[in-house]
């Protein structure tokens, strides 16, 4: 008998389990558990990314679950201000697990949000917020994408 999968497998079980987690954080949050907040924190698990509130409606709707665009609104709202989700401003905002600990870089060409990990850019955040006045924040760098760039925009 041959493997059957088991990288696949614990992925996917670790996914859960992480799901699991940020599901207890809800309540522990004082939030209840509904069913489109866990959709949409499925959506920014398995996409491994940034998400407009547009492209998570359409997962959730190709998972072929239904809720409307003003819930998602309304959920990433309360899903961020829970800490569970991070936004990033640029031509569309965009919406991804809230980890801590790391900045963001943004294509203007296409939009497209990348994590960085925060240690090469703490440094730069705590200079940047002395030199300013302003309080350190999550760090977001703007330029093109090597997919844009290879394109010449």
């Amino acid at each position: 008998m041959g493997d059957t999968g088991g990288a696949h497998d614990s992925t996917s079980n670790d996914r859960d389990a992480h799901l699991a987690e940020l599901g207890g954080a809800l309540r522990a949050g004082g939030s209840r558990r509904t069913a489109p907040r866990l959709h949409i924190l499925r959506a920014l698990a398995e996409n491994r990314g940034h998400l407009s509130a547009t492209e998570i409606h359409r997962h959730i709707q190709a998972a072929g679950e239904r809720t409307n665009l003003a819930t998602v609104y309304r959920s990433v709202d309360r899903l961020t201000a829970l800490g569970l989700a991070h936004s990033v401003s640029g031509a569309e905002v965009r919406y991804g697990l809230g980890r801590d600990g790391h900045a963001h870089a943004t294509c203007t060409g296409c939009g497209t949000v990348a994590d960085i990990a925060e240690a090469p850019t703490a440094g730069a955040a705590v200079a940047l917020a002395q030199a300013s006045g302003f309080t350190a924040g999550p760090l977001v760098m703007s330029g093109l994408c090597p997919v844009c760039r290879a394109r010449g925009q």
